[in-house]
């Protein structure tokens, strides 16, 4: 009995465009391995095979990055939606409505707040995705979604050190005590993130320029701390405007 040319085609292993597609996604091995909790020779040998199932080369790969081909972003396109209909039988097949889980980073100070009420409004708005959503201080969360660990994160940086999907510039002011303003001492006692925090660096050029002498700035793990320590007048700080 003849054999059929297509029956002779090959098939592609949801696994293996898996890997592709999350390598795309991440812009590299290493944070794709981190997404799948795979190691990275195993993520590079998967897109191996499936670039000797193809017949082509689907990735540039970069000594830090990798970066689809033309024909990569024909294969990634198929992908996507063989994987997404094969979420979509396996929840037909549950009798259950499509999920999904979102792990959100947010700066400390957007923890909550008018942060808090609109991620209550898009919980109750969207009950099939599920939102894990961890705080900190931005450099962190910038680490953490480089390490795959974060699908999306909300940073504080400085102007042009990262590609976002959107931006906004954040208005600053200084922080102190009415009472007992600490800016009237000599040097002024001051309050700020930890060594390489955001806002450090600015604050003490600030103190710098005006010709004030600044004292040495005690470490606050979080913007709250800043913000309360500098209230009570025990030293000034540069902190976000109050929103």
């Amino acid at each position: 009995m003849a054999t059929s040319a297509k029956s002779n085609r090959s098939l592609f292993d949801l696994d293996l465009l898996r890997a592709l597609v999350t390598v795309a996604d991440c812009g590299g091995f290493t944070a794709a391995a981190a997404r799948l909790h795979s190691t990275q020779s195993t993520i590079s040998q998967k897109v191996r095979r499936l670039e000797e199932l193809a017949g082509h080369r689907l990735l540039d790969r970069g000594v830090r990055d990798a970066r689809p081909t033309d024909i990569g972003e024909t294969v990634l396109g198929y992908a996507r939606r063989m994987l997404a209909l094969n979420e979509e039988l396996s929840d037909a097949l549950s009798g259950e409505g499509a999920t999904a889980t979102i792990r959100l980073g947010v700066p400390e100070d957007f923890a909550g707040g008018r942060t808090t009420r609109l991620l209550a409004v898009f919980s109750r708005e969207h009950p099939q995705v599920k939102l894990e959503v961890s705080s900190g201080l931005s450099r962190a969360l910038g680490d953490s979604y480089d390490r795959g660990e974060l699908d999306l994160v909300l940073l504080k940086q400085r102007r042009g050190s990262r590609d976002g999907v959107a931006c906004w510039p954040e208005p600053m002011c200084w922080v102190d005590a009415a009472s007992a303003p600490a800016f009237a001492q000599n040097p002024v006692p001051l309050v700020a993130f930890p060594p390489r925090g955001l806002y450090r660096e600015d604050m003490i050029d600030a103190i710098e320029r005006s010709g004030a002498a600044g004292g040495s700035a005690s470490p606050a793990p979080a913007w709250g701390d800043c913000r309360r320590r500098s209230l009570t007048g025990w030293a000034s700080a540069c902190c976000p405007h109050a929103r």
